[in-house]
């Protein structure tokens, strides 16, 4: 058995941002193998034809069913806070912050630049708080913006992928995780997969229209933390 074998069931799952019923390995490998990558993308693919052909019956049915998991999820985000237990998504409630993110971030920077260490020490400067300079293997930093929506200072640094594909990071706020806890959180926005994490640096939101596999490559670079934490300039 080759060893994709044990992940292919789970692949679906993956694309449609049911991470709860995929198992660690199965992440774990997605993001090293080019293979089961490329099929996650396939079943995203289907996924959203059969969105688009469905008929209105179905889709109101769709919605209904998205709008139950929209209040679960809430329900578990405040279960979540009352135990402590994966405090570092106290930062965001409900989707309101998480979709404001994906709407902003394909917007045109208001600040271009190559250079990683200038272009957090603009986005210090706009936002007003302090940024961690995280390394991301395998992407150039394009530019930033920062837009104020659903009560938040959000700020989006744009990186560009060796073949060319855009990965907006979209940072809600700094504040840092308990005891260098992280986590990442798949979502669905507009029918788009997109990552949260909480990470050391504060809380993110990972979109764009790079393979998914790029994003969770991005992600674990945040969860990791690898980087320093910066002083806001006022």
């Amino acid at each position: 058995m080759s060893p994709c074998e044990e992940h292919r069931p789970y692949l679906a799952a993956f694309a449609d941002g049911e991470t709860g019923l995929v198992p660690a390995a199965t992440l774990t490998h997605v993001a090293d193998c080019a293979d089961c990558a490329e099929e996650v993308d396939a079943h995203g693919l289907l996924s959203a034809r059969l969105k688009a052909s469905a008929g209105p019956d179905k889709q109101m049915r769709q919605r209904t069913r998205r709008s139950w998991a929209l209040r679960l999820g809430a329900a578990v985000a405040v279960v979540i806070a009352l135990t402590g237990v994966g405090a570092g998504f106290h930062a965001y409630t409900g989707e309101d912050r998480v979709a404001a993110a994906v709407t902003v971030a394909p917007y045109q920077p208001q600040f271009t630049s190559r250079d990683a260490s200038s272009i957090m020490s603009w986005c210090e400067r706009a936002a007003g708080r302090p940024m961690r300079e995280v390394a991301v293997p395998g992407l150039s930093t394009l530019g930033a913006r920062m837009d104020h929506r659903a009560g938040t200072d959000i700020v989006t640094v744009t990186y560009a992928t060796a073949q060319g594909d855009r990965i907006n990071v979209s940072w809600l706020d700094a504040s840092q995780t308990p005891s260098g806890r992280s986590d990442v959180q798949a979502q669905k926005i507009e029918g788009r997969a997109v990552l949260v994490v909480a990470s050391p640096g504060g809380t993110a939101v990972i979109s764009g229209n790079a393979p998914l596999s790029s994003l969770w490559a991005t992600a674990a670079a945040l969860e990791a933390g690898t980087g320093s934490t910066r002083t806001a300039v006022t």
